[in-house]
C-alpha cells in the first residue's frame, strides 16, 4: 500500500488502493458484485438507475458529505469537553500503553477542538447547533417531504441519497450529539427515517 496518503479511510477494492470516503463509495458503486447485491434485496428500486437516482432537484450527496459532515464535526467538537469524549475511541485500541491512551485523547482532543473552531469560522457558522438543525430540517422537510415519504426515495426501499445521509448520523452514533439531536420534538421524522433505514440495512 502506497506511503505517500497519510488520510484515513483508506480501503483495498479489487486489489487497488482507494483513497476518501467519497472515492470509496464511488469505486463500491461501480462494482457489479455490490451492484447485485443491492438490488436483490430491494423489492421497490428494481433497477440501479432507481437506485442511485436522485430524490429531488438537491444534491443530497453533497449535501450528505460537505454541508451535513463539516456542520457535524464542530458539534462533536463545540468544546473540550466534547472533544475529549469523541477521542475517547482510543481507549478502545489494545496496542496502545495506558500513557499513550492518555497522552494522545489529551492531544487529539484539544487538535480537534480548535479544527472545529476553523471548519467554523471558514463556513460562517456562529452557532453550530442552530447550523445543525437547519440541515436536519432541510433533509425532514425536503428529501422525506415532511414525513409523507418513508425514505427519500418515495419507495419502500432506501435509496442511494438515504444511506449517504444516514452513514454520515450514523458515524457520531454513541456520541452526545448523535443522540440530543434524534430525541430533539422537531426531529420526529428524523428518527423515525433513521431507525426505519437502521433496520432495513440489517436485512443487507
Amino acid at each position: 500500500m502506497p506511503k505517500d496518503y497519510r488520510k484515513v479511510p483508506i480501503a483495498v477494492i479489487d486489489g487497488h488502493q482507494v483513497n476518501g470516503s467519497g472515492e470509496i463509495i464511488k469505486a463500491l458503486l461501480e462494482n457489479d458484485a455490490v451492484k447485485d447485491s443491492i438490488l436483490s434485496k430491494s423489492s421497490s428500486l428494481d433497477t440501479w438507475e432507481a437506485f442511485g437516482s436522485a430524490s429531488s432537484s438537491h444534491d443530497w450527496d453533497q449535501f450528505a458529505n460537505q454541508d451535513l459532515g463539516s456542520i457535524l464535526y464542530p458539534n462533536i467538537c463545540s468544546s473540550l469537553g466534547d472533544s475529549y469524549t469523541a477521542f475517547g475511541y482510543v481507549n478502545d485500541v489494545e496496542s496502545f500503553s495506558t500513557v499513550q491512551k492518555y497522552s494522545i485523547q489529551a492531544i487529539g482532543s484539544l487538535a480537534m477542538y480548535f479544527a472545529a473552531s476553523r471548519i467554523k469560522a471558514k463556513r460562517g457558522i456562529d452557532d453550530e447547533r442552530a447550523a445543525l438543525q437547519n440541515a436536519l430540517q432541510k433533509w425532514q422537510d425536503d428529501a422525506l417531504s415532511n414525513g409523507s415519504k418513508i425514505f427519500s426515495s418515495g419507495e419502500n426501499d432506501p435509496n442511494l441519497n438515504d444511506l449517504l445521509v444516514y452513514g454520515t448520523l450514523r458515524s457520531v452514533e454513541g456520541l452526545p450529539v448523535h443522540t440530543k439531536v434524534l430525541n430533539q420534538p422537531e426531529n420526529t421524522i428524523l428518527n423515525e427515517w433513521y431507525f426505519r433505514v437502521k433496520d432495513r440495512l440489517i436485512e443487507f
